[in-house]
């Protein structure tokens, strides 16, 4: 299992902005709306697996649901 690394903001706005990239297969900006741009459950997994294999924070899904743009979404999962 990875060990989770310390990562700033802003590296882990461009790592989450990159990993969702990489699955939807379209460019995310950290605005985007990741629902809109074609995301779902499936793919919050696979978004949620990657973060941990690179050994970046967990990403529950209930936040996604609730913070579906990348931006608020590193602050909120800050907060777990």
């Amino acid at each position: 299992m990875p060990v989770p690394v310390a990562v700033s903001p802003g590296d882990l706005v461009t790592a989450l902005t990159g990993v969702w990239g990489e699955v939807l297969g379209v460019p995310v900006g950290p605005d985007d709306n990741v629902f809109e741009l074609g995301g779902n459950s499936l793919y919050a997994i696979l978004v949620g697996t990657a973060l941990r294999e690179r050994g970046l924070p967990a990403l529950p899904m209930r936040l996604l649901y609730t913070h579906p743009t990348v931006r608020p979404l590193w602050g909120a999962m800050g907060d777990e």
